[in-house]
C-alpha cells in the first residue's frame, strides 16, 4: 500500500519498483537503502 510522493519532492530517478531513489530533498539522510519505503521513514 505504497503512495507515489510528488515528483518535485525527488532529485532522483524512479528506481524501477514504483518508488524513487534515496535522494531527496527533505531532510532524510540521503544513504537510505532503496529497498526501505521512504514513507514508512517519514512516519517514524
Amino acid at each position: 500500500m505504497e503512495r507515489r510522493e510528488p515528483e518535485e519532492k525527488f532529485i532522483g530517478k524512479d528506481d524501477g519498483r514504483g518508488r524513487k531513489t534515496a535522494k531527496r530533498t527533505t531532510d532524510l539522510p540521503a544513504n537510505i537503502e532503496p529497498s526501505i519505503d521512504a514513507k514508512t521513514m517519514e512516519l517514524m
